[in-house]
């Protein structure tokens, strides 16, 4: 960081207020661009100062300390946590079925289902949105997964599952979590207690009515490791999948996952636009 904010400084004319341009991060590694960019934040917060530049300090200042941002420092704990769960050699309690009907559920004859993503967060925004979900009175909720920082017991209990309940009827509406890579960053443990108290059998599970077939998949176990590349499912698991679409029946199919097949070409995956091992 240090080596980024000198360079940055170095090319700035004596005098001249910088232009709020990027400087040009091609060929720079993720972490690097992140690096550099949260440098060049502090670098015109810095300047804003000095120059007394209002509106400068408070834009730069959010974008710096804000809660979940690129900046943000909370960041580092999911590094702590991983090397913790290595540490202590650590296995993510995966479940695995013993045939194919196991983890299949029924979805009732009409039902009306709510997906909601990366929603565990804890924010004043999160609420909201899930307050928006309970007033439409869903069958099923279905959260598609990441609880962050790093899905600890303190995170999934706090920022999660209190706020769940206290926000929707349990008793009248279903609900189902996703793997996400962040709740696997800790080793998975929280996560899997918290789907036994929802009275969810696994990570990957299938929903279905006599028209309707919701199959989740679980895309976290194999994106553990911060930064890593590109996830896949288990065998198993694939295998358990196959069979759902192959005795689908006249039903439809709809795959969930945490993870996206595509991405934008300034977000890729591993580098690239398509993860072509989902594909």
């Amino acid at each position: 960081m240090l080596r980024s904010a000198t360079a940055h400084i170095l090319s700035l004319q004596p005098g001249v207020p910088m232009s709020g341009r990027r400087k040009d991060l091609a060929g720079e590694t993720a972490l690097g661009a992140d690096v550099s960019y949260c440098s060049m934040l502090a670098l015109k917060l810095a300047e804003a100062r000095l120059f007394g530049d209002r509106a400068g300090i408070e834009r730069y200042s959010r974008e710096l300390t804000g809660k979940f941002t690129k900046c943000d420092t909370g960041w580092a704990e999911v590094i702590e946590k991983y090397i913790e769960f290595v540490i202590d050699l650590g296995t993510i309690p995966y479940r695995r079925h013993s045939s194919p009907a196991d983890f299949v559920m029924d979805l009732p004859p009409v039902a009306r289902i709510a997906l909601v993503g990366d929603w565990g967060t804890g924010q004043p925004e999160a609420r909201t949105v899930l307050q928006q979900i309970a007033r439409k009175h869903p069958d099923v909720v279905i959260h598609l997964g990441d609880i962050y920082y790093a899905g600890t017991g303190f995170e999934v209990e706090n920022w999660f599952e209190t706020i769940w309940r206290q926000t929707l009827d349990l008793g009248s509406t279903r609900t189902f979590t996703l793997s996400g890579n962040h709740d696997m960053y800790s080793g998975g443990g929280a996560y899997y207690r918290l789907i036994d108290s929802l009275g969810q059998p696994a990570s990957y599970f299938a929903l279905r009515n006599d028209y309707w077939q919701f199959l989740a998949m679980d895309t976290g176990l194999h994106d553990s490791q911060p930064g890593g590349g590109l996830t896949f499912l288990e065998e198993s698991e694939v295998e358990w999948l196959r069979d759902k679409i192959d005795n689908a029946g006249g039903r439809a199919t709809v795959f969930l996952s945490h993870h996206p097949l595509y991405t934008s070409s300034t977000e890729p995956i591993a580098g690239r636009s398509l993860n072509d091992i989902l594909y």
